[in-house]
């Protein structure tokens, strides 16, 4: 197993995928591919037309700072699961004869990212699924388990 990709959101379940990625990598000596993916704000502005300026402006404000929130949670578990696993830091794998991982922040929607994303791992790790349709959890499993032609493991 050469490839683990681990999709993050930025909540408590990421520490949880990134130590199941982890114990399932150390055998192998897998690279492990954590990813963060935010939406494209100019396609969730766009669906407010009409707004004002001021208002957008502010939409715009508020939503990046949530996911530039959710973005700082999922890259503190990313360092800290690394460290505690010893992981070095490599783009690719094969850079090194141990466990490597790499941080990769997409933008985009997930239904497309993900799967791309996907494709190109040999597992792809997940700590749950989130109960709401909207989660975003949810939504990155779902893309995942219909788009990525790959072994999910929940």
């Amino acid at each position: 197993m050469r490839v683990i990709l681990v999709p993050l959101v930025g909540d408590d379940h990421d520490r949880t995928a990134l130590a199941a990625a982890y114990t399932i990598a150390q055998p192998f000596r897998s690279h492990i591919e954590a990813m963060f993916m935010r939406p494209e704000l100019l396609d969730a502005i766009a669906e407010l037309e009409g707004g004002s300026p001021e208002v957008l402006g502010l939409i715009r404000r508020v939503t990046t700072a949530k996911w530039d929130e959710r973005s700082g949670r999922a890259r503190a578990a990313f360092d800290d699961a690394r460290g505690a696993a010893g992981a070095a830091l490599a783009e690719q794998p094969g850079e090194t004869d141990a466990i490597s991982t790499a941080w990769r922040e997409r933008t985009g929607a997930v239904e497309a990212v993900l799967p791309e994303a996907g494709r190109l791992a040999d597992l792809i790790v997940f700590a749950g699924v989130g109960v709401q349709a909207d989660d975003p959890r949810r939504i990155a499993f779902e893309a995942a388990l219909v788009g990525a032609a790959r072994p999910l493991l929940l």
